[in-house]
């Protein structure tokens, strides 16, 4: 691909991260712009870059309540990449293209999931109780559509770190539970895979008056009984919107990875050959 290409490609994911990252965006806009100046220099473009990481990172942690949560999470995910890319060197490229496939379709999961939020769980006409069954049926599609394919995407990559190259399919079948231990916990922190349960087989009920959620999920001979309760905030802060957070975090954490692929692929700027900022 040549470099006015590439330009123009990164231009077109810029566009992607405009209603939830308006000031990364632009960051990545004036990276496209600055890589087809003429006179650009390897600093300017760096620079540039790290601009756009800065920008993604505020804009990710913000200020909302959970952003205690979205600092942690965003730090692990960032030492978990670099650990990888230190380790594999030239060939985490390979490590990349081979799950690409499950990126673009938790690409589109993300998508499809911020919709669902503004035409199910946003609408003004909603009661409390109608927003907290559509964040709770919100949560089951992200727990087994998005949230289960990343954790795997990142038990591949924290693998390949060790030296042990799994592939993607071999661990289809796993437990999400089972591949989390191998990762940061706050990876975690937001799954329940009793709450999942009680979800799933609609063993989840609103009380009116109390204003809480009562999820019931029946024992086997490996689990008691369970039995919580929760008000829609309590719900919001412990598990959906951290949830949210992971999977919205490596969605676009990824695209950015793209990117930097697009802008620093090595290729020739005057006498110098760009390199991956450290």
């Amino acid at each position: 691909m040549r470099f006015s290409e590439r330009a123009a490609e990164l231009n077109k994911l810029a566009k992607g991260f405009e209603k939830s990252f308006p000031s990364t965006s632009d960051w990545l806009k004036q990276l496209s712009e600055d890589m087809l100046r003429p006179k650009a220099t390897p600093q300017e473009v760096i620079a540039d870059w790290k601009d756009v990481m800065l920008a993604f990172k505020n804009e990710f942690v913000g200020s909302i309540e959970n952003w205690q949560y979205r600092g942690r999470c965003y730090m692990a995910l960032e030492k978990a990449i670099d650990d990888m890319m230190r380790k594999l060197g030239p060939n985490t490229k390979d490590a990349f293209d081979k799950i690409l496939p499950e990126l673009e379709i938790g690409s589109e999961a993300v998508t499809n999931l911020e919709r669902i939020h503004r035409e199910l769980v946003a609408a003004k006409s909603l009661s409390e109780a109608g927003r907290y069954y559509g964040l709770c049926f919100m949560y089951l599609v992200y727990v087994e559509g998005v949230y289960d394919e990343y954790i795997r995407l990142l038990y591949t990559f924290r693998k390949a770190t060790d030296g042990v190259n799994i592939a993607f399919e071999a661990i289809k079948d796993k437990g999400v539970w089972e591949l989390a231990t191998d990762l940061d916990p706050v990876f975690s922190e937001g799954y329940n895979n009793r709450i999942r349960n009680a979800i799933a087989h609609a063993k989840f009920k609103y009380d009116d008056a109390n204003k809480i959620m009562s999820f019931r999920d029946r024992a086997t001979k490996n689990q008691h009984e369970y039995s919580k309760s929760l008000s829609l905030e309590e719900f919001g802060i412990q598990y959906y919107d951290k949830i949210d957070s992971f999977c919205r975090l490596v969605n676009f954490y990824f695209v950015l990875l793209v990117a930097r692929d697009f802008a620093f692929a090595p290729r020739p700027l005057g006498r110098t050959t760009m390199k991956h900022p450290r």
